[in-house]
């Protein structure tokens, strides 16, 4: 009987401990992350569209968040895509505030959508060498439309759209970076679109 107490005792203390070391460890993630980080990245989705993107996160403290605080995000995203003889490229930038969170050594980012805000930074739309006339003629029309102006109000609200939907899904899936590290000035973690992500701090 009094076996079984003290291995009981031991294991509390032994779970007791892992948490402690881990609260530790959070903390000590969480005050590195404060300042200003960017990175460059580039990926691929299953329709063979190329994505390119550049980040740049500012990360402050908040009393009412342990190990965490306010962020703000800019990021500015590069599409690329070609069908039925157009090719277009669209660069984005949205910027959107949130709160952030170390927990057991994975950054969690929560997004506030309502400050979401989104401008076309570029579009460039050309014909491939194998357009047919159809799409010539479809391309025609869409220029005279002003369908590819950055300045066109469609433009930006589809593109606002586009990353809201991306923003609302990470909120919902309550995603986490894992794998949390900052180490001689460079901020990484595990996604899953991108891979391993590594930001670079540009400011204390």
């Amino acid at each position: 009987m009094k076996t079984k107490k003290t291995m009981k005792t031991c294991l509390l203390a032994a779970v007791l401990c892992v948490v402690a070391l881990t609260s530790c460890g959070d903390s000590d993630l969480a005050d590195a992350m404060i300042g200003r980080w960017q990175g460059e990245f580039e990926a691929t989705d299953d329709d063979g569209a190329t994505s390119e993107q550049s980040l740049a996160f500012d990360f402050t403290t908040s009393d009412d968040i342990m190990d965490g605080g306010k962020f703000t995000e800019q990021r500015t995203e590069t599409f690329t895509f070609e069908d039925e003889g157009l090719v277009m490229t669209c660069t984005a930038t949205a910027n959107i505030t949130g709160e952030w969170e170390v927990l057991m050594g994975d950054l969690k980012l929560t997004y506030d959508l309502s400050s979401l805000d989104v401008t076309i930074d570029d579009i460039d739309a050309r014909l491939s060498s194998d357009a047919d006339d159809i799409a010539r003629e479809a391309f025609a029309d869409a220029q005279d439309a002003g369908m590819f102006d950055a300045d066109d109000e469609e433009n930006r609200q589809m593109a606002y759209e586009e990353l809201r939907a991306q923003y609302q899904a990470d909120n919902d899936e309550d995603t986490y970076y894992s794998d949390l590290k900052v180490e001689g000035g460079v901020l990484s973690f595990d996604t899953g679109d991108f891979g391993r992500v590594e930001l670079h701090r540009i400011t204390d």
